[in-house]
């Protein structure tokens, strides 16, 4: 029950249009509609209550799941956000750190609008940039499928059966990237700070990653989907200082950092 009053209450002092908030939280306001959220410093954030996305919010600006990016990004930082969703971190991180570069990264087709539409309703565009492909480990094509009741559960990996999409998920083709190809074509020689929340696809994207790409990043913060162990052992033997913080029996945040980065353990 106290994690509960402890979200309401930071719901409340999150944001000015705290009511609408609350109705959404008690699912009585769930209709198809967009629905803006304003937060008291002024970020405003478009959303689809049925789809379930001021629930990403929350999990950016009241559970704090990334909140490591505050130490890790300096004044003209760079950060990555691969799984942007509607753009919750992405906009943060924009709004929290002058100067800085956000490239954003989301697959879905309608998700990948709200992205847009968040960045330019809050003046962000000549800080992040948004690009509607999947980060996976490999280039070329992939199928997504969407869980029509939660815009952060579109998956590269989850949602099928023997490969065929499970029943009431939608799919869609989407093209590839990989992390290596996002630091060559947007010339990036650092990023310090690494956002994930790719619902499975983490574990492929740490793998096939060179090492010299991997050195290249300051700290990570990624939402894990299963045993984090491959992770933990490919970024500890690459000098990162590791920790995890479960959220379930399959499912957390893991926090990584390299020695000379500033970075507060979960």
């Amino acid at each position: 029950m106290v994690p509960k009053l402890r979200i309401f209450a930071g719901g409340v002092r999150l944001y000015r249009n705290w009511p609408t908030w609350l109705a959404y939280k008690l699912h009585r306001s769930r209709g198809a509609h967009e629905e803006i959220m304003v937060l008291r410093n002024g970020i405003r954030f478009a959303t689809r209550f049925e789809r379930n996305e001021p629930g990403t919010i929350d999990d950016i600006f009241i559970r704090g799941d990334y909140d490591a990016y505050k130490a890790a990004v300096p004044v003209n930082g760079t950060v990555i956000d691969i799984g942007a969703n509607i753009g919750a971190f992405s906009v943060a991180v924009a709004v929290g750190v002058p100067g800085v570069r956000v490239f954003s990264y989301e697959p879905a087709p309608d998700t990948f609008m709200m992205l847009q539409k968040n960045i330019a309703l809050n003046h962000l565009g000549d800080r992040a940039k948004a690009f509607n492909v999947a980060v996976a480990g490999e280039n070329g094509e992939r199928v997504l499928s969407e869980d029509p009741s939660n815009s952060g559960l579109a998956s590269l990996v989850f949602g099928r059966d023997n490969g065929t999409i499970k029943s009431g998920l939608v799919s869609h083709t989407v093209k590839t990237t990989t992390l290596a190809d996002i630091f060559h074509e947007n010339n990036i020689n650092r990023c310090d700070f690494l956002k994930m929340d790719c619902e499975g696809a983490e574990f492929e994207i740490i793998e096939k990653t060179p090492d010299a790409v991997i050195a290249k990043i300051g700290a990570i913060g990624m939402e894990y989907h299963g045993d984090p162990s491959p992770i933990e052992r490919r970024l500890q033997n690459l000098g990162f200082a590791v920790s995890c913080r479960p959220a379930g029996p399959a499912v957390g945040i893991l926090s990584a950092s390299q020695g000379y980065s500033k970075i507060e353990k979960q």
